[in-house]
């Protein structure tokens, strides 16, 4: 499913949706990176930084828009 289409499920179903990622924060979804845009990282700083705050016990559900 697209993300857009996420985003407007989540709203409709009384979500919040953000343009970034904080330790509020409950569910990223991510797509498939351009590596030019990323410059090389494997993950985007979005992605990465959910990743981080899910090590440190946050309790962030990371989905693929696929």
């Amino acid at each position: 499913m697209p993300r857009s289409e996420m985003e407007n499920l989540a709203s409709f179903a009384g979500c919040r949706v953000d343009d970034g990622v904080t330790k509020h924060t409950t569910l990223v979804v991510v797509g498939t990176q351009d590596p030019v845009r990323i410059k090389g990282a494997a993950f985007s700083a979005k992605h990465q930084k959910a990743r981080d705050l899910v090590a440190k016990g946050k309790p962030i559900r990371i989905v693929n828009e696929v």
